[in-house]
């Protein structure tokens, strides 16, 4: 039972992610006590009209797609991402992430971007700061830890669609090198549990004069194990997801229309069948705020199949 329950930690609920809109996740997750490898797919959808906002056609500057009053927009950002997680101890963990981007977006239903390529790759040291247990098995337990890492610029940040520039935010890469923060925490009762997430990016480099705000992003997420078998269980969980970001700048320029924040409720599930584990959630926004004029987000879809295996013994303290 040990063993399923530290499966069942790995991704209760939805992830915490840090700058989703600017093609990072990070996913926060609570220690497990295994190695992991998969694929994890999501998506988000804008959709809306703008009105009043004249803006340009490509070039290198964050979300300036030209406009007339009462233009309609529709963007869907796509990213398939190969994870690892490497447990060095029971305390210690580094996980990396490599995502596949697909961006697109539409004006007046005609496709004005469409592209594909690498994005921005991540590398997160994790640390479990302090574990307190009651009972046999780790059934009634908190737990507390943190990390640290980087995002490197490794997506490309110059395609074009049809010999246009695209802007960057259509771009696979967002041509930042990043700093990263997390902060995990589960408690736990029996087969009940409430895990909390959360991280920070801090910009620090970029290859261009433009520069995205630094985000703040949490997530609180309630989870039940329902055993189906021996070496089955199903696990619901339902949450809040919360992302804010600052405005970006372009040479010490304020720009008027970034920045923000946006609430997310959503629900999933995830299904445990011996070492493999495939789920998905399903979100919604219950409040968005943003400066100036930008398309409404609609919803986002996560997806995720993992393969876990044992880590080899290590020392405890280490």
């Amino acid at each position: 039972m040990k063993k399923v329950w530290i499966i069942a930690i790995l991704l209760s609920g939805s992830l915490a992610e840090a700058c989703d809109i600017c093609h990072l996740y990070t996913g926060i997750v609570p220690g497990d006590q295994q190695h992991h490898i998969g694929w994890i797919y999501r998506s988000r959808m804008h959709f809306g009209e703008l009105k009043n906002k004249v803006i340009r056609v490509g070039g290198p500057k964050h979300f300036s797609p030209a406009t007339r009053e009462g233009t309609v927009y529709k963007e869907i950002f796509n990213v398939l991402e190969l994870r690892m997680r490497y447990q060095i101890s029971n305390k210690w963990r580094v996980s990396a992430g490599v995502p596949l981007v697909n961006n697109y977006r539409s004006i007046d239903v005609i496709t004005r971007a469409n592209v594909y390529g690498v994005g921005d790759a991540w590398l997160l040291g994790e640390r479990e700061v302090f574990r307190f247990s009651i009972g046999t098995n780790n059934q009634n337990m908190h737990r507390l830890q943190l990390g640290a890492g980087v995002k490197l610029p490794t997506g490309n940040t110059n395609l074009r669609y049809h010999n246009t520039l695209l802007d960057l935010d259509m771009q696979p890469g967002s041509g930042s090198t990043d700093g990263l923060f997390s902060l995990g925490y589960l408690l736990r009762y029996k087969r009940w549990g409430i895990n909390s997430s959360g991280s920070v990016r801090i910009s620090i480099a970029e290859k261009t004069d433009y520069r995205y705000g630094n985000g703040l992003n949490g997530a609180w997420n309630a989870f039940c194990l329902f055993p189906l078998g021996e070496k089955s269980n199903f696990m619901p969980n339902v949450g809040i997801n919360y992302e804010a970001a600052r405005m970006d700048k372009e040479e010490e320029s304020v720009i008027a229309n970034s920045g923000g924040q946006i609430v997310f409720a959503g629900a999933g599930a995830d299904f445990f069948i011996g070492s493999l584990q495939v789920g998905g959630n399903f979100q919604m926004p219950v409040f968005q705020s943003y400066n100036g004029q930008q398309i409404p987000n609609i919803n986002r879809i996560i997806l995720r199949v993992q393969y876990h295996f044992n880590k080899t013994d290590q020392t405890e303290n280490l």
